[in-house]
C-alpha cells in the first residue's frame, strides 16, 4: 500500500504575519493559512528580536507549520524592509514636497532623486543567503515561493530541484509610474527611472516558474512582460476567523463613524488621508457629525495638523472600531495588487467607499449594492452623507458586501484555487533553470 506524503513547500518573505495589523500581514497570514491544509509549509523570514512572542503566537497557532525565524537585533526586521522602508519615505517625502511646489507655482518636473540608492533589487543580505543555503543543504522542497518585489532576486539563491514560484503583492513600477502620473511629471527623468525598474523587476520574474497575481488585472498587466504560461491568479483569503465574529452581530441602520486603516509609512495611505481630510472631511463632519478614526503608526507633526480627527495607534481586534463605521480607501496612488484593507471590512459587513483604483481587479463589485466607488470629492461626500441619513442602506449594503467576500475570497474558495496551481505544477515535467527566461 502505498502512503501518500504531502508535498514540501517553502515559502520565504520578510514580514513575520502575525499579529494580522497590516496589509502585507493580512495577505501572508491568509494564505499560509489555506496552504498549511494541503502541504508540508516552512515558512522562513527574517524578523527583529523583539518580534519573538508574535512568532511563538504564530507557532502555537500552526503547529503543523515549520517556522523558521532568521532573528536581528536591529530594530528593523530585515535588509529587504529597510530598503523598502526607505524607499517609501523617500517618496512621501517628495509628495509633500511637490505639493508645496504647485502652490507655489515652481516646477514640479524633480521627480524622485538618486533612485538608485533605494533600488529594490539588489541582492539580499548575507544573513538571510547564509540561512537558506543550510536549510536547503539539510532539507529538499517540491516548492519554493517567494514574496515582494524585494527578495525577487533571489531566484539566483534557489535549489535546482524545486518548483519556483514568485507572488507578486505589488508591482514597484507602476507604483512609480502612478506617483509620476499623478504630479504630471512627464519628463525624461521619469520614464528613465519607470523603465529602469520595469525592466529588472519583469525580467527577473520569468526566471521563476511560475508568477502568483493577486487578480486579473495585475495578470493583463505583467502579460506585456512575463511568459503569460508562468502567470495564475493567487487571491487574498479571508480567513473564517476573522469574521466569524461579525456573523451574528446585526448591523446598524445607519452609518455611526468613519474610520481609514493604514499607517503613514507607506506613501498611498498619506496621500489618501490628506485628500480626504483636507478636500472632503469638513463638509462630511458639518453635515453629519460623524468622526473620522485613523488608526496605524502616522507621525507626531503629521497628527498635530489635524486636531479633529482620531487618531487610535495600532489596534490588535478592530471589531469594536468597525462595528457601525464606514472604510474609506480614497487611494490615489497605485500598484497593483489588492487593498486588503477593503476585503477585511467588507467581510465584516462594513460599507466601503473608495477609489476605482483601489478596487480595479476586484470581480464581483457592485456600486451602490456591495461597495461604492468614488473618484471625486463631491462623489464621497453624497455616499457619506447617504449612508449616515438613509435608512437600510448601511444594513442592505453590509449584508451584499459580506455575501461578496464569501463567495470570492473565503477559505473554502481560495484553498481550490492555491490546490490547482500548485497541484498543476508540480505535475509539470522538470526543466532548467536556464531556459526559464526565454
Amino acid at each position: 500500500m502505498n502512503i501518500q506524503t504531502k508535498p514540501n513547500v517553502a515559502v520565504i518573505t520578510f514580514l513575520c504575519p502575525f499579529p494580522v495589523s497590516d496589509g502585507g500581514r493580512f495577505g501572508v497570514f491568509g494564505q499560509i493559512n489555506d496552504l498549511r491544509k494541503f502541504y508540508n509549509v516552512t515558512l522562513v523570514f527574517k524578523v527583529a528580536i523583539t518580534e519573538k512572542p508574535h512568532v511563538e503566537a504564530l507557532q502555537a497557532m500552526w503547529p503543523e507549520v515549520e517556522i523558521l525565524p532568521v532573528y536581528s537585533n536591529d530594530v528593523m526586521a530585515n535588509h529587504a524592509s529597510k530598503k523598502q522602508i526607505s524607499f517609501l519615505k523617500k517618496i512621501s517625502r517628495l509628495v509633500k514636497k511637490v505639493k508645496k511646489r504647485k502652490k507655489a507655482r515652481r516646477s514640479h518636473h524633480q521627480g524622485i532623486s538618486n533612485p538608485h540608492r533605494h533600488y529594490p533589487f539588489l541582492p539580499v543580505d548575507r544573513q538571510m543567503i547564509d540561512f537558506l543555503e543550510a536549510l536547503f543543504q539539510k532539507q529538499t522542497f517540491d516548492i519554493v515561493q517567494v514574496e515582494y518585489s524585494d527578495l525577487l532576486p533571489l531566484i539566483h539563491s534557489l535549489p535546482h530541484g524545486a518548483k519556483t514560484v514568485f507572488f507578486q503583492h505589488e508591482n514597484r513600477y507602476l507604483i512609480l509610474q502612478d506617483y509620476f502620473k499623478l504630479y504630471n511629471d512627464k519628463s525624461l527623468y521619469a520614464s528613465h527611472v519607470i523603465d529602469t525598474v520595469k525592466f529588472t523587476e519583469l525580467n527577473l520574474m520569468n526566471l521563476y516558474d511560475r508568477v502568483l497575481v493577486l487578480n486579473q488585472n495585475d495578470f493583463a498587466q505583467l502579460q506585456e512582460g512575463v511568459h503569460e504560461a508562468k502567470l495564475r491568479v493567487w487571491p487574498t483569503a479571508v480567513p473564517d476567523m476573522f469574521y466569524a465574529a461579525s456573523v451574528n452581530r446585526q448591523p446598524p441602520e445607519k452609518a455611526e463613524k468613519i474610520v481609514f486603516l493604514g499607517s503613514q509609512g507607506h506613501p498611498p495611505n498619506e496621500d489618501a488621508l490628506k485628500w480626504f481630510i483636507e478636500g472632503m472631511y469638513p463638509a462630511v463632519l458639518k453635515q453629519t457629525g460623524m468622526l473620522l478614526y485613523v488608526t496605524g503608526v502616522w507621525e507626531e507633526s503629521f497628527k498635530n495638523n489635524y486636531p479633529e480627527v482620531i487618531f487610535t495607534g495600532f489596534l490588535q481586534d478592530l471589531t469594536d472600531l468597525l462595528h457601525g463605521a464606514v472604510l474609506i480607501s480614497p487611494i490615489r496612488l497605485g500598484g497593483g495588487g489588492i487593498r486588503i484593507k477593503i476585503l477585511q471590512s467588507m467581510a465584516v459587513g462594513v460599507p466601503v467607499i473608495t477609489t476605482l483604483l483601489a478596487c480595479d481587479g476586484m470581480e464581483g463589485i457592485k456600486h451602490g449594492e456591495n461597495i461604492f466607488v468614488a473618484e471625486q470629492e463631491a462623489g464621497f461626500i453624497e455616499i457619506l452623507q447617504d449612508l449616515a441619513a438613509k435608512e437600510g442602506l448601511y444594513a442592505s449594503v453590509s449584508e451584499h458586501a459580506k455575501k461578496f467576500i464569501q463567495d470570492h475570497y473565503s477559505e473554502g474558495v481560495t484553498s481550490l484555487i492555491r490546490q490547482k496551481v500548485y497541484n498543476e505544477l508540480l505535475a509539470e515535467t522538470p526543466g532548467h533553470r536556464s531556459d526559464q527566461g526565454k
